[in-house]
C-alpha cells in the first residue's frame, strides 16, 4: 500500500488532488492483485481501468490548459523556449501513458487478470515516481515564471 505524502505535492490544489485519487487507484488495484487468488475480479479491474482513463483524460487536460494559459504570459523568449520544451516533454509523457492504458484494454483481461493487475501495478508505481516525483514537481516553477 502506498501511502500518500508532501514528497507528491506539487502546491496546485486541482493538480494534488487528482494525484492523490491516483495513488488511491494504485492502491486499490494492489488490494485486487492480493484478492485474486480467491476470487475472480475481472468486473473489479475493468472499474478501475475505467476509472483510471476517465482520470487520465480530464487529469492530462487540466494540466496541460494550465500549461498553455501559462506560457501565453510570458513574454521573455528564452524562458517561454525553456517552458515550450518542459510542455513538449509533459505532454509526450502524457500521450505515452494514454497509449499504455489503451494498450492494456486491447489485452483479454478476463483471461490475463493477474498478469494485467500486476503490470498495472508496477507501471502505475513507475509513473509515481517517474513522472509525478521528477516532472510535474517542475509544474509551479513554470506556472508561476
Amino acid at each position: 500500500m502506498l501511502q500518500w505524502s508532501q514528497s507528491f505535492e506539487t502546491g496546485i490544489v486541482d493538480v494534488d488532488k487528482q494525484h492523490q485519487h491516483l495513488v488511491s487507484l494504485l492502491n486499490e488495484l494492489n488490494e485486487e492483485v492480493l484478492l485474486q487468488l480467491q476470487y475472480d475480479n475481472y468486473d473489479k479491474i475493468m472499474a478501475i481501468l475505467l476509472d483510471l482513463r476517465e482520470y487520465t483524460e480530464e487529469h492530462f487536460s487540466i494540466e496541460e490548459k494550465l500549461m498553455k494559459d501559462a506560457m501565453e504570459r510570458i513574454i521573455e523568449e528564452d524562458k517561454l523556449a525553456e517552458f515550450w520544451s518542459y510542455f513538449k516533454n509533459h505532454k509526450k509523457q502524457h500521450f505515452e501513458f494514454i497509449g499504455k492504458i489503451k494498450v492494456i484494454f486491447d489485452k483479454d483481461i478476463d483471461e490475463q487478470q493477474e498478469d494485467i493487475s500486476i503490470e498495472l501495478v508496477a507501471f502505475l508505481m513507475d509513473w509515481l515516481k517517474g513522472h509525478i516525483l521528477n516532472i510535474d514537481q517542475k509544474l509551479p516553477l513554470y506556472l508561476n515564471s
